[in-house]
Parts: structure tokens; sequence; C-alpha cells
């Protein structure tokens, strides 16, 4: 990433003032995340690969990154990320629930079940994740897998 970057998104551009100001510490994870959200996923993955390579313990970095990498469509690399994540903070909703996800879309539909039903059991009211599990439930019995057609499954609500 060049030395001078500027965008017409306000918190994006304060966001890596900040993180200009103090590279090695932990503003490269929102600034990886809103540049995400505004597409800039090629800037996203920069930030975050030199964050990660700064702080390999801090799990927020890893989320931001596997967020990103799925986005970019790079499901292996993104599980990796999410993998790290659980390594790192066993019990990290946002990456059971995309590793759920990779996995539900893969066809892995017994695995995708026991990422959905650990958070089900850490958050019982979880209605997007509820609905999934009900989805990748009736689309195979239990210890088959089946792919998840994708008119069946839902896009990821960006957090």
């Amino acid at each position: 990433m060049s030395e001078r970057f500027q965008t017409d998104n306000r918190e994006i551009d304060d966001l890596f003032e900040r993180y200009r100001a103090a590279p090695k510490g932990h503003v490269f994870a929102p600034l990886a995340d809103a540049c995400r959200k505004a597409g800039m996923l090629e800037e996203a993955l920069e930030i975050c690969a030199r964050g990660v390579g700064e702080h390999p313990r801090y799990a927020s970095g890893y989320v931001v990154q596997g967020k990103c990498l799925y986005d970019a469509g790079r499901g292996n690399d993104a599980q990796a990320a999410f993998d790290r994540v659980l390594e790192l903070d066993p019990k990290n909703l946002v990456a059971l629930k995309y590793l759920g996800i990779i996995h539900s879309e893969r066809g892995e539909t017994a695995i995708a079940r026991e990422y959905f039903g650990h958070i089900l059991a850490l958050d019982p009211g979880d209605r997007e994740i509820r609905s999934r599990m009900e989805d990748v439930t009736q689309l195979a019995p239990r210890g088959h897998s089946t792919r998840v057609p994708p008119s069946r499954a839902t896009p990821v609500t960006p957090t």
C-alpha cells in the first residue's frame, strides 16, 4: 500500500491516518474491515497480512482477514484464517458462523451442522444460524453430506 492513501470514505481515511501514525498497532483490523466493506479487497488483504504478521495472537485480526478472504472467493484461505481464530478464541461466533457457511457451501452439511450447533449452544436466540441449521438439516440426514443449493443458501450477513 502506498504512503499516500485517500478515498471518498471519511471513515477509511481517518482509520488510515491512525494506521500510518501507529502501523504496529491493532487499528489495522478496523481499517481492513472498512476497506472490505467498501469493496477495496486488495487493500484490505494487504493490510491484514501485515497486521496479523505483526500480531499473530490477535484473533480479531484473523477474523477480518477471514472475512476479506471469503469475500475474495478464497474459501480455503478463509477457512485457515477462521481456524486460527478458533485456536485463539474457541467460542468466537463470527469464526464459527463463517466456517459453518464455508462447509455448507462445499456440501459438507454434517460439518456445517456441527459449527451451527456450537453457535446455537452459545447463543440459542440466533435466528440467522437457526435458519441455516434448518436448511442444512433438511437437505441431508445426519451423517450425510449434500451440497446446499445456492437458492437456499442466504448470503453472509456482514458483521
